[in-house]
């Protein structure tokens, strides 16, 4: 018992479905052939019961047949009655020849043996009695002691056909009341074996949801744990070895790895000067709870969809984009890595909406090398998705592109989305709005352009044009010379 239910921890959630379904579907099958069995059994008995009786009535036809032949022979003395009656005859010993075949009962076989034996006695004083009428001529039938011995006859077989039509009745009867009995025990069974499977299923259901959704409830606590910046609480344990185990060791090793990492920064923090500070608001980048919901949320449909190269793919994806937020911010980096941090997020956006929005990376393979402040670019494809084409049912489109001169490297970013009011749009290029900002990071529209201005002393790097129900365009520009030297992003 131990052995198969360590072999059922390790089954995959697939695994374990398909096992009850394959379980129910034999049982239900199994109870649908006995009953389909029992169902033939007594459609076959019954056609046997009717068999002997439908003989029973062809006996007595045959024998009210022959009479009236008689009769007729006795007025016209026509040789064709006397051929209807051997023909009759021998009609009726072939039913009784059969019905000897469709006959059970000890007491329905020792009447049949009386009736055999009475009706071929009864076929000789037929025979004889019309001899006799040939030889008589026209005297009257009734006058005859031939002929009333016949009939005595004809009633001997007529009470033995009788009493064994009795018989048959009686036995039926007995069947009838057997078949029904055996039917309702079926019956009982049948009903007994659906309600156990039911509650059976019941049960499985109950467990295969608690496996799931129960430690889903736990990261997702764990989750509103880490949005807050609250990481000393004990792991989550991972319960089984199939999809949700792996998630749960995944987040748990994330929970570890952001830990150690604000602890590594908030040692850093404490070293960095009030100027720095004023400068760079917001050095440690707060994961936004809405972000890492839906995060999670793609990672555990891939999960229980068992799709795990696609799974790996998006904790890979989650990992470089988490890793990346919370450790660039402190440091220069390449275009073709914060390129590539674009990419992770629109990757995890495409799984998340679907045929939804539309995502475009019009970026040539050969990337210029070119030293960047971080996080410029993901900020602004963020405020194009979540203010522009969010809301949109279908048809959203968000298109990022590079274009590159001798002096400075160009990203645009597009959306079709429901663009921006012109005095909101002048507000938020005056540091005045604090509406747009994003779910990953938290930083906005006025963050990005002060970083940028700060990095390069130049003013006028980001630009925003935008028309309601058209869209919005941004343009980034990033010079390649004139970096401000004195601006030094910490490792």
């Amino acid at each position: 018992m131990k052995n198969i239910k360590q072999i059922i921890m390790k089954s995959s959630l697939q695994r374990k479905l398909l096992v009850f379904i394959i379980l129910v579907i034999v049982i239900i099958s199994l109870i649908s052939i006995l009953m389909v069995v029992n169902f033939i059994q007594a459609i076959n008995t019954y056609d046997k019961m009717l068999e002997s009786i439908n003989l029973i009535n062809d006996i007595k036809t045959g024998l009210e047949e022959i009479d009236e032949a008689i009769q007729e022979y006795s007025v016209s003395k026509h040789s064709s009655h006397r051929q209807q009656v051997v023909k009759t005859y021998v009609h009726t010993i072939q039913n009784i020849k059969q019905l000897e075949m469709k006959i059970y009962s000890p007491k329905s076989k020792l009447i049949f043996l009386n009736l055999d034996t009475i009706f071929n006695h009864y076929y000789h004083k037929c025979i004889d009695y019309m001899d006799l009428l040939l030889l008589k001529g026209n005297e009257e039938i009734h006058l005859l002691p031939e002929y009333n011995q016949v009939l005595m006859v004809k009633k001997t077989v007529d009470k033995t056909v009788e009493k064994l039509m009795n018989s048959e009745l009686e036995n039926n009867d007995i069947f009838h009341d057997y078949i029904q009995s055996k039917t309702s025990n079926i019956s009982i069974t049948f009903l007994i074996i659906l309600l156990a499977t039911i509650v059976l299923s019941i049960l499985f259901a109950w467990n295969f949801s608690k496996d799931i959704y129960q430690p889903i409830g736990q990261l997702v606590i764990g989750a509103e744990k880490i949005s807050k910046g609250n990481f000393e609480f004990k792991d989550i344990p991972a319960a089984t070895d199939d999809e949700v185990g792996y998630l749960t060791e995944v987040f748990n090793t994330m929970k570890k790895d952001l830990s150690k990492w604000i602890k590594d920064k908030e040692e850093q923090a404490k070293l960095e000067t009030l100027l720095k500070e004023a400068e760079l608001k917001s050095l440690q980048a707060q994961v936004n709870p809405h972000f890492l919901f839906n995060v999670l949320s793609i990672v555990t449909e891939s999960v229980l969809k068992e799709e795990t190269e696609h799974t790996l793919s998006v904790v890979e994806k989650i990992t470089y984009l988490l890793r990346y937020s919370l450790t660039s911010f402190h440091r220069e980096v390449t275009l073709l890595e914060e390129i590539r941090m674009v990419e992770s997020y629109i990757y995890l956006q495409e799984k998340r909406f679907g045929d939804r929005i539309t995502f475009m990376m019009n970026v040539p393979e050969d990337i210029p090398h070119l030293i960047i402040p971080s996080m410029t670019i993901q900020p602004m494809v963020e405020n194009a998705i979540i203010h522009g084409t969010e809301k949109m049912i279908e048809g959203g489109k968000v298109e990022v592109s590079l274009e590159e001169s001798d002096s400075e490297v160009i990203i645009t970013i597009d959306d079709n989305g429901a663009g921006i009011k012109e005095n909101v749009l002048k507000s938020i290029l005056k540091g005045q709005n604090e509406q747009h900002i994003g779910h990953t990071t938290g930083i906005g529209i006025d963050n990005v352009m002060n970083r940028l201005h700060l990095f390069y002393g130049k003013e006028n790097l980001l630009r925003i044009y935008s028309q309601i129900g058209k869209g919005t365009h941004v343009k980034i520009r990033y010079p390649k010379e004139n970096v401000n030297k004195q601006l030094i992003m910490n490792n």
